[in-house]
């Protein structure tokens, strides 16, 4: 099995399935080196691919039975794919983790583990929602992206996590100049994703925000970083990790005190 999309390694790795090839991350993040994939990564030599442009010649000398490919495919890369095996990719629209994991399941013939897979990590969810019943209605604006702004919708699935909180979306989903940077003080809690507390010091804009001024914002530090990646993989073995980090800064950020300030997520 081969891994083609940017991901898809960690969905099959849960499942208990070493691929024999695997995409090479777009961007800073170390991915060979994620922490919440460590045990399962030890020992084991992957070939990588370019993470800029499929070689469909070497995916064809490897042989797989099957290619994941849950990542933004075009159709003349499908076509090409499939005519060298079975090629599984996301549906149209949204997707969540939740059915990524049931697809990958079914692909590799563990939709039963597959299932119990997503009960577990749901079971995380539930327990972490139970023990902060008031995130449950607040709003999330999850900034993504360092200078650049711009509101995640709740399709994406990086949004899940914070969905399955309880937390909703901001309305306000685009690009976001600077000049309509109060946009975000619309949302109980700010998160970014992507930029570190430090990279806004010198921002007299940002630092306006009542969120900021107010100890309401989550930074998960940029891209590079342990927290975003992790977001950025939105796996079944990187969300339990990333709980454990957004967790208590969510918590901080909600409890009305400005002296209590999320730390610990970048």
């Amino acid at each position: 099995m081969v891994a083609a999309g940017f991901t898809d390694q960690d969905f099959a790795l849960a499942l208990g399935v070493t691929p024999v090839a695997v995409r090479d991350f777009i961007g800073p993040f170390p991915e060979e080196e994620r922490p919440w994939a460590r045990d399962l990564l030890e020992g084991v030599e992957f070939e990588k691919l370019d993470g800029n442009a499929l070689n469909y010649e070497r995916i064809a000398a490897l042989q797989p039975d099957v290619i994941l490919y849950y990542s933004y495919l075009q159709d003349n890369e499908y076509d090409r794919l499939t005519q060298i095996a079975p090629t599984v990719v996301e549906a149209e629209g949204p997707y969540s983790w939740q059915e990524q994991t049931l697809v990958t399941g079914r692909a590799l013939g563990l939709q039963d583990r597959a299932e119990e897979l997503v009960a577990e990590v749901q079971a995380r969810f539930d327990e972490a929602l139970a023990e902060h019943p008031e995130f449950a209605g607040k709003v999330a604006a999850v900034q993504f992206g360092e200078p650049e702004f711009f509101l995640l919708p709740p399709t994406e699935p990086i949004f899940g996590l914070f969905e399955a909180l309880g937390f909703q979306a901001l309305e306000i989903v685009d690009s976001i100049s600077r000049e309509q940077v109060e946009l975000f003080d619309q949302g109980d809690v700010l998160v970014v994703i992507g930029g570190a507390q430090e990279d806004f010091a010198d921002d007299s804009l940002w630092q306006g925000l009542n969120a900021v001024r107010e100890g309401r914002v989550v930074y998960f530090g940029g891209f590079g970083t342990v927290a975003s990646g992790a977001l950025g993989f939105a796996s079944p073995l990187s969300l339990p990790y990333v709980l454990d980090i957004a967790v208590p800064a969510l918590a901080a950020a909600l409890d009305g005190d400005p002296a209590t300030l999320p730390e610990g997520t970048s």
